[in-house]
């Protein structure tokens, strides 16, 4: 139920995109038509919906639900140069 601050929003299949701000809210300006709109914010679960544009403005609302990542252990030890180096 919280916003999701600085999620990435774009249009499925274009270069068309914008980052919602520090309170989840976001504009993208289209011609009339349909697209798929893509929601994505880390730890989360990729949403995409349909959206219908005609004229005027459309609120498009989304429920993104946690995503669980399972990482490998990490082995940690010295007498290796750092690989961020090169």
């Amino acid at each position: 139920g919280e916003v999701l601050p600085y999620a990435a929003i774009t249009v499925k299949g274009s270069g068309t995109g914008t980052i919602s701000n520090a309170e989840g809210r976001y504009e993208l300006t289209l011609q009339p038509g349909s697209y798929t709109i893509v929601f994505q914010f880390l730890g989360f679960q990729t949403v995409q919906k349909s959206v219908q544009i005609s004229s005027g403005f459309e609120t498009l609302d989304v429920r993104m639900a946690e995503q669980v990542f399972r990482l490998d252990e990490v082995a940690i030890g010295k007498g290796k140069e750092d690989p961020a180096y090169s």
